[in-house]
Order: C-alpha cells, then sequence, then structure tokens
C-alpha cells in the first residue's frame, strides 16, 4: 500500500492578518518561509527517507530558487501551484489560468531544471477550466480535489461568518464533489466527479474520511479532540492509498518569528514548540510506514522520480 506526504509551500506572507503587514514585513515573512522553515521540513523527512511532493508558487520560485533546487536535488517532487496564488484563482477567466499554470511551469523548469507533471488549485478548489488546460499542457495529475462535503460546507460557513477577507480568500468547491471518487481517478472536464477511462489526466483526490468526509488535512485534523484525531490516522491507514497534506506554516516555530507578526492561520500551530509537534508528526509518519510505502505524487501513479 502507499501514502504520499505533501506540502503547499504558500509561506507565511500570504494568509489574512490581524492587521494589514508592510510590503517589508511580508518580504521578510517569505524569507523565513525559504530560509528557516522549507530547510527545517526537509531536516524533518531526512531520517524519515521519504520523499515529498511540494506544491510550489512560481513567483516564489524565482525569487529564492536555490532551496527548491536542494529539496529537487534531496529526491522530492517539486510540482505546480499556480504563479502567483490567487486566492480567487479558481474564479479567474480561463486564459488567466492559462497563464499561471504554464508560467509557473516555465519557472520551475528554468530555475529548478525539472519539469512538473502535477499540479494542485489554491485553496483545493478545481474547475472544469482548469482540467482543461491541465491536459492540454500534458500535466499527469492534478491533486486538488477534496471529495468532502464538511469541506464545503466549512468554507461556506466561514464565507459567512468570518469576516470580509475570507468572501474572497475562500471559493467553496460545489457539493457535488461528495459523489467523487476518494481514490487516484481518471478525470475529464466534462465531469469533474466521475470517472473517465479516456481521459489522460489522472485527479489524485485529497483523502478524506468516513461519513463526514473529513479531510486528512494536517491544518484540519491537528485541531481535533485526540479521540477522533486517533480514528482519522486509523482509518487513513486501511485506505491503500492516502495523503498526508501540510502547508509550509505548520512547521514554524514562535521563536522564529521575533518580532514579526504571525498570520490567522498559523498563529494557532504556535502554542506548542516545534520540537513537540516534528516528534508527534515523526511517530504519526513511522506507524504509517509499517503497512504502508510513501512515494512521490509522480510516483503514486507510476511516473519515476525525476
Amino acid at each position: 500500500m502507499l501514502a504520499a506526504i505533501t506540502f503547499d509551500v504558500d509561506g507565511l506572507q500570504r494568509d489574512p492578518f490581524a492587521s494589514e503587514p508592510t510590503t517589508e514585513t511580508r518580504r521578510r515573512l517569505q524569507d523565513l518561509s525559504h530560509d528557516v522553515v522549507l530547510p527545517r521540513i526537509a531536516e524533518w523527512l531526512r531520517p524519515l527517507d521519504v520523499r515529498a511532493t511540494f506544491f510550489s508558487i512560481g513567483a516564489d520560485v524565482k525569487e529564492r530558487p536555490r532551496i527548491y533546487r536542494q529539496l529537487a536535488a534531496d529526491g522530492h517532487e517539486i510540482a505546480n501551484h499556480s504563479h502567483s496564488h490567487l486566492r480567487d484563482f479558481s474564479k479567474q477567466a480561463k486564459d488567466v489560468i492559462r497563464a499561471e499554470i504554464r508560467n509557473a511551469h516555465d519557472t520551475i523548469v528554468s530555475e529548478v531544471g525539472v519539469a512538473p507533471v502535477g499540479f494542485r488549485c489554491p485553496g483545493y478548489t478545481v474547475t472544469a477550466d482548469v482540467i482543461d488546460e491541465l491536459t492540454s499542457a500534458g500535466y499527469a495529475y492534478d491533486a486538488s480535489l477534496i471529495p468532502s462535503w464538511s469541506y464545503t460546507t466549512l468554507k461556506r460557513a466561514y464565507q459567512l461568518l468570518g469576516g470580509p477577507q475570507y468572501r474572497s480568500y475562500l471559493v467553496p468547491q460545489g457539493y457535488g464533489c461528495a459523489r467523487a471518487p476518494r481514490l487516484p481517478y481518471r478525470v475529464g472536464a466534462a465531469d469533474l466527479y466521475r470517472q473517465n477511462p479516456s481521459a489522460t489526466l489522472t485527479e489524485l483526490p485529497i483523502t478524506t474520511l468516513g461519513p463526514m468526509q473529513l479531510p486528512f488535512v494536517h491544518g484540519l485534523t491537528y485541531r481535533l479532540p485526540k479521540p477522533m484525531r486517533d480514528s482519522a490516522i486509523a482509518a487513513a491507514l486501511r485506505q491503500p492509498f492516502f495523503t498526508l497534506s501540510f502547508h509550509d506554516l505548520e512547521f514554524a516555530d514562535r521563536p522564529d518569528f521575533g518580532p514579526l507578526p504571525a498570520s490567522s492561520m498559523t498563529t494557532p500551530h504556535l502554542a506548542r514548540p516545534i520540537a513537540d509537534r516534528l516528534s508527534e508528526l515523526s511517530a504519526l509518519v513511522r506507524t504509517s510506514q509499517r503497512t504502508h510505502r510513501f512515494v512521490t505524487m509522480r510516483e503514486s501513479i507510476g511516473i519515476p522520480r525525476a
């Protein structure tokens, strides 16, 4: 059985803040993401002998290519996460979607020296235009879909109750996603939620569990009471393939910031020291390795490492 660890490398500067940071503060937070947090993630993975998939933003790769080159040299997969991580990416016109995907692709090729074969939409919301463009661009997989009615409901609730910043920041998937396969399937633009044997693109959905279709995304599961979290882990380990999804911000530590602010998405993770969190996550990975072999996303569909 197989499993994959993924990271959405969104940086520490993009999520909502209690008060709007200056341009200089955002730049310093971006430095922190690339100079401290990503190397920490790489160091954490090394003794576990796990190669992960890093969904990377083209503009960040252009500005700070060295860490991405190092990740690729270490055997990790560098995948496409759009060029500028537009919050409402899935609402954009088709030509904007095309430019975001292709500009990021070209940047990763030129700066890292590898051609990405997989993509993840900002915010996880995927549309027919995205699938159509990825197919045209010759991509092997998309890894955006969360087949979960509960996650769509959570996004809609935040849009309604969470303040104005969430109305543009969160774009829910339609409720039809709940009927999509939970394991990898061939996907076409005509029906995002149904197997299409003639399609060339594979959808690698984010793992969801149980009747609630709980996404196995660390930013959600860590908030659960321990019995519920343990139950989710046990359910994931019963799957023939599961993804364990992270964001880079979840590997930041309070002392990293000094006088810099942390976003509203980052702050809850800082309540515990990073050493304690890494120890707990290492135990989870080692438990999973008893039954599953960790691979990159591209390897999960039979494409060798770059």
